[in-house]
Protein backbone atom coordinates (compact mmCIF):
# COMPACT_ATOMS: atom_id res chain seq x y z
CA UNK A 1 0.00 0.00 0.00
CA UNK A 2 1.12 3.58 -0.73
CA UNK A 3 0.63 6.33 1.84
CA UNK A 4 0.00 10.01 1.19
CA UNK A 5 -0.66 13.19 3.13
CA UNK A 6 -3.19 15.37 1.33
CA UNK A 7 -3.94 19.01 2.04
CA UNK A 8 -4.98 22.38 0.71
CA UNK A 9 -1.46 23.66 1.45
CA UNK A 10 0.71 24.44 -1.58
CA UNK A 11 4.21 23.08 -0.96
CA UNK A 12 5.76 26.20 -2.55
CA UNK A 13 5.05 27.90 0.79
CA UNK A 14 6.88 25.24 2.83
CA UNK A 15 10.43 26.00 4.03
CA UNK A 16 12.36 23.26 5.84
CA UNK A 17 9.09 21.39 6.33
CA UNK A 18 7.31 24.37 7.91
CA UNK A 19 4.36 25.99 6.15
CA UNK A 20 4.97 29.74 5.94
CA UNK A 21 1.69 31.16 4.64
CA UNK A 22 -0.96 32.42 7.07
CA UNK A 23 -3.95 30.15 6.40
CA UNK A 24 -6.93 28.76 8.22
CA UNK A 25 -6.65 25.26 9.70
CA UNK A 26 -10.10 24.55 11.11
CA UNK A 27 -13.81 25.20 10.75
CA UNK A 28 -13.39 27.23 13.95
CA UNK A 29 -11.40 29.79 11.95
CA UNK A 30 -14.48 30.97 10.03
CA UNK A 31 -14.75 34.73 10.44
CA UNK A 32 -11.05 35.24 11.16
CA UNK A 33 -8.80 37.19 8.78
CA UNK A 34 -5.95 35.50 6.90
CA UNK A 35 -3.65 37.44 4.58
CA UNK A 36 -6.05 40.39 4.80
CA UNK A 37 -9.14 38.40 3.78
CA UNK A 38 -11.95 37.21 6.02
CA UNK A 39 -12.38 33.43 5.94
CA UNK A 40 -16.01 32.66 5.08
CA UNK A 41 -18.35 29.73 5.62
CA UNK A 42 -18.71 29.38 1.84
CA UNK A 43 -14.95 29.05 1.40
CA UNK A 44 -14.78 26.48 4.19
CA UNK A 45 -17.54 24.31 2.72
CA UNK A 46 -16.01 24.54 -0.76
CA UNK A 47 -12.65 23.25 0.49
CA UNK A 48 -14.29 20.64 2.71
CA UNK A 49 -16.17 19.27 -0.29
CA UNK A 50 -12.94 19.07 -2.30
CA UNK A 51 -11.49 16.79 0.40
CA UNK A 52 -14.59 14.59 0.36
CA UNK A 53 -14.56 14.43 -3.45
CA UNK A 54 -10.89 13.50 -3.37
CA UNK A 55 -11.35 10.62 -0.88
CA UNK A 56 -14.40 9.28 -2.70
CA UNK A 57 -12.50 9.64 -5.98
CA UNK A 58 -9.71 7.43 -4.62
CA UNK A 59 -12.31 4.85 -3.62
CA UNK A 60 -13.96 5.05 -7.03
CA UNK A 61 -10.65 4.52 -8.85
CA UNK A 62 -10.02 1.45 -6.70
CA UNK A 63 -13.55 0.07 -7.18
CA UNK A 64 -14.42 0.48 -3.49
CA UNK A 65 -18.12 1.12 -2.82
CA UNK A 66 -18.26 0.63 0.96
CA UNK A 67 -15.96 1.65 3.79
CA UNK A 68 -15.92 0.52 7.41
CA UNK A 69 -15.39 2.72 10.48
CA UNK A 70 -12.58 1.70 12.85
CA UNK A 71 -10.88 3.32 15.85
CA UNK A 72 -13.84 5.65 16.34
CA UNK A 73 -13.62 8.52 18.82
CA UNK A 74 -17.17 9.77 19.12
CA UNK A 75 -17.33 12.04 22.16
CA UNK A 76 -20.48 13.75 20.88
CA UNK A 77 -22.31 10.40 20.83
CA UNK A 78 -23.34 10.78 17.21
CA UNK A 79 -24.92 7.82 15.37
CA UNK A 80 -21.64 6.29 14.15
CA UNK A 81 -20.20 3.02 15.51
CA UNK A 82 -17.05 0.97 15.06
CA UNK A 83 -17.54 -1.70 12.43
CA UNK A 84 -20.32 0.25 10.70
CA UNK A 85 -20.25 -0.11 6.92
CA UNK A 86 -20.82 3.09 4.97
CA UNK A 87 -21.77 3.73 1.36
CA UNK A 88 -20.29 6.67 -0.54
CA UNK A 89 -22.84 9.22 0.72
CA UNK A 90 -22.45 8.10 4.34
CA UNK A 91 -18.65 8.08 3.97
CA UNK A 92 -18.79 11.67 2.75
CA UNK A 93 -20.81 12.70 5.80
CA UNK A 94 -18.38 10.89 8.11
CA UNK A 95 -15.40 12.60 6.47
CA UNK A 96 -17.04 16.01 6.89
CA UNK A 97 -17.59 15.41 10.61
CA UNK A 98 -13.95 14.35 10.98
CA UNK A 99 -12.77 17.49 9.18
CA UNK A 100 -15.03 19.56 11.44
CA UNK A 101 -13.39 17.93 14.46
CA UNK A 102 -16.70 16.55 15.75
CA UNK A 103 -15.51 12.92 15.59
CA UNK A 104 -12.38 11.03 14.63
CA UNK A 105 -11.95 7.60 13.15
CA UNK A 106 -10.54 5.66 10.26
CA UNK A 107 -12.38 4.51 7.18
CA UNK A 108 -10.99 1.25 5.83
CA UNK A 109 -11.46 -1.28 3.08
CA UNK A 110 -9.18 -3.80 1.42
CA UNK A 111 -6.26 -1.77 0.08
CA UNK A 112 -7.53 1.52 1.55
CA UNK A 113 -7.36 3.54 4.77
CA UNK A 114 -8.35 7.15 5.50
CA UNK A 115 -7.92 9.34 8.56
CA UNK A 116 -7.78 13.04 9.34
CA UNK A 117 -4.68 14.62 10.81
CA UNK A 118 -4.11 17.90 12.57
CA UNK A 119 -4.53 21.31 10.93
CA UNK A 120 -6.66 20.12 8.03
CA UNK A 121 -4.41 17.38 6.71
CA UNK A 122 -5.73 13.96 5.74
CA UNK A 123 -3.84 10.70 5.38
CA UNK A 124 -4.64 8.07 2.77
CA UNK A 125 -3.25 4.60 2.30
CA UNK A 126 -4.23 3.08 -1.03
CA UNK A 127 -3.11 1.01 -3.99
CA UNK A 128 -2.91 4.01 -6.34
CA UNK A 129 0.43 5.35 -7.48
CA UNK A 130 1.69 8.86 -6.92
CA UNK A 131 0.81 10.02 -10.44
CA UNK A 132 -2.84 8.96 -10.09
CA UNK A 133 -3.11 10.54 -6.64
CA UNK A 134 -1.55 13.79 -7.85
CA UNK A 135 -3.95 13.99 -10.81
CA UNK A 136 -6.96 13.48 -8.55
CA UNK A 137 -5.61 15.96 -6.00
CA UNK A 138 -4.93 18.56 -8.68
CA UNK A 139 -8.49 18.12 -10.00
CA UNK A 140 -9.72 18.92 -6.45
CA UNK A 141 -7.28 21.82 -5.84
CA UNK A 142 -5.34 19.79 -3.28
CA UNK A 143 -1.68 18.88 -2.82
CA UNK A 144 0.03 15.55 -2.20
CA UNK A 145 3.05 14.47 -0.20
CA UNK A 146 4.28 10.90 0.02
CA UNK A 147 3.89 9.82 3.62
CA UNK A 148 5.24 7.21 5.99
CA UNK A 149 2.90 4.44 7.02
CA UNK A 150 1.06 5.60 10.11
Amino acid sequence: MNYYRISKYDSQYRVNGIYQKDEWTSIYDIGKVFDGTAFTEDEYYKVEQSYVDFVLGVCNLQGIDHLMITDLENHNKLHWTNGQKLNAHQSGEFIKLCLREEIWGRLVSKGFVFETGYEYYIHIGCELGLNEIEQLAHHNNLFVEEWEKY
